[in-house]
């Protein structure tokens, strides 16, 4: 079962089970106004504005008629987004799920979070999934969507255990997705070093991993993705390093620029250019990088794909 998050499932049992109706209408009312779809049930609505027009404060019937759109659920979303049945969780997993901002952890956050913003601002005029990439920018824009820097994918299983000791309190998963850079030479296997991690979110020996593993929105752990090529960098051609002065001569010579490995400091490249890289970037031009992997009976660029895997955890 998902049930990470963005769509709520609230059951007429649950609104008329003797609890505190102004708790319901103050819990209802932060539900919407963090922009979380109500799962269309019959007469679910009718039951909503009830209590709300009874027990809600100014403020709360104010939140209804400005956010009346999450009222009702479009059909793509419906496919992309995860539903939370609102009974399942005591109050305080509810507020931990629902309320909490999202992250995205990153081995590099400070230099690698502009990429993924770009990423979701280019995106939004997808074609087939503009309005869910529209909704993950609102959630970067409302900050319910941040970054989180993991050190390198070594502290990925140590910083997902300290949240779970902490604010996220043993619900981490359901508000994270976790980006790693592949680090092989190929797309052929995977790299021993990671292992643990491997094991510790897909509880498989990397040696049994596949593909299989990576293009999927079925996740019973972690929401996570490792990209394709060696790392981000070789997601941006050339000529945009060489705009930033960086001697590109050793990069355009590899056997295969997707696996070329850049190093800090060396032919002029920083880390830092990781902050603007993306700038201005359309998304035919982050496009033109992917690979287009088939799964699930549908198509998905890799960038697709992984800001569909974003929209499970927001």
């Amino acid at each position: 079962q998902q049930d990470e998050t963005m769509i709520v499932d609230i059951s007429l049992d649950y609104l008329n089970d003797g609890g505190n109706p102004v708790d319901k209408a103050i819990l209802i009312g932060n539900i919407i106004e963090h922009c979380h779809y109500i799962k269309p049930r019959a007469g679910i609505v009718d039951a909503i504005w009830g209590i709300v027009e009874q027990h809600g404060t100014p403020h709360i019937k104010e939140i209804f008629q400005s956010y009346s759109e999450y009222l009702s659920l479009p059909e793509d979303m419906e496919r992309h987004l995860t539903t939370i049945v609102l009974a399942d969780f005591p109050l305080w997993q509810q507020r931990i799920i629902l309320f909490k901002p999202s992250e995205l952890l990153l081995e590099n956050g400070p230099y690698e979070w502009n990429i993924y913003k770009n990423l979701i601002r280019a995106y939004t005029n997808h074609r087939k999934f503009g309005n869910v990439f529209r909704y993950l920018q609102h959630k970067v824009e409302d900050c319910l969507l941040v970054p989180e820097n993991g050190g390198g994918f070594g502290a990925f299983k140590a910083v997902a255990e300290m949240k779970n000791k902490g604010e996220y309190y043993s619900k981490y998963r359901k508000k994270v997705c976790m980006v790693f850079d592949r680090d092989t030479r190929d797309a052929t296997y995977f790299d021993d070093k990671k292992k643990h991690l491997f094991e510790y979110l897909v509880n498989k020996d990397h040696l049994h991993l596949g593909e299989d593993d990576i293009n999927t929105f079925n996740y019973n752990g972690y929401v996570w993705h490792m990209l394709w090529k060696n790392a981000i960098e070789n997601y941006f051609p050339p000529e945009k390093y060489e705009a930033k002065g960086v001697d590109m001569t050793e990069a355009r010579a590899s056997a295969d620029y997707d696996y070329y490995k850049f190093k800090d400091d060396e032919h002029g490249y920083k880390k830092t250019m990781m902050e603007s890289i993306s700038d201005g970037m359309t998304m035919a031009e982050f496009e033109s990088q992917c690979r287009t992997f088939v799964f699930h009976n549908g198509s998905y660029s890799e960038f697709c794909l992984l800001l569909l895997k974003i929209a499970k955890i927001v």
